[in-house]
């Protein structure tokens, strides 16, 4: 894809652009839908203790659970940035390359 858009003149900076939006989309997605549901099975484990334990062995009868929400922010913070990190790097990388070299089949 990168060869084929070098070859159509794209820039480098169009095609950052191009997967930085598109990484925006699917890492705001998984967040937000990871943290919902992390936050409801912690929720459910919190208010009905599903998950018991063996209260010879572990001297408790369930797991309990803390929630810190702003462990959970800066959390999903971090993952944010270094998912975004990891885009950059072999655009670095692939910027340096000439666009028949990208489309070279052999």
């Amino acid at each position: 894809m990168i060869g084929i858009l070098k070859a159509m003149g794209a820039t480098n900076k169009n095609i950052l652009k191009i997967f930085l939006y598109k990484s925006y989309f699917i890492n705001f997605k998984g967040i937000i839908i990871g943290n919902i549901l992390g936050l409801s099975i912690c929720t459910m484990q919190y208010f009905f203790n599903i998950v018991s334990l063996d209260a010879k062995s572990y001297f408790i009868n369930y797991i309990p659970i803390h929630l810190d929400f702003k462990l959970i922010c800066l959390i999903s913070i971090f993952t944010f940035i270094i998912t975004h990190i990891t885009i950059i790097i072999p655009y670095i990388i692939i910027r340096r390359t000439s666009p028949s070299k990208l489309l070279n089949t052999t």
